[in-house]
């Protein structure tokens, strides 16, 4: 069962990678492309991740001048790229959880 859990994980969070970076980090396109279809250690998904991320946040960033506001607005409306990088943590962190529990089993 772990197998197939991390399949599917490995699956939701390439698709997420592949359409943040598509949608918002183009210049790491090359690099999420070239990942393999078969589940890969989260050490080294974790720079590029962290790659987009790090956009995704500087864009956010730019929209709003004022760290109070901003806050604000990503608690109460979050913006479409607030949205992205959630969805793209949130994916990373249950690849990386399922990665753990097939190494703990």
């Amino acid at each position: 069962m772990t197998e197939k859990a991390l399949g599917a994980t490995w699956q939701v969070f390439r698709l997420t990678l592949r359409d943040t970076a598509g949608e918002y980090a183009r210049a790491h396109l090359a690099r999420v492309s070239a990942f393999p279809l078969e589940p890969t250690a989260p050490e080294r998904l974790a720079p590029v991740v962290d790659a987009i991320l790090a956009e995704l946040d500087r864009s956010c960033a730019a929209e709003e001048a004022s760290p109070v506001l901003r806050v604000i607005k990503r608690t109460f409306r979050p913006s479409r790229e607030e949205q992205y990088r959630k969805r793209l943590k949130k994916a990373f962190d249950a690849y990386s959880g399922a990665w753990r529990a097939r190494a703990a089993s």
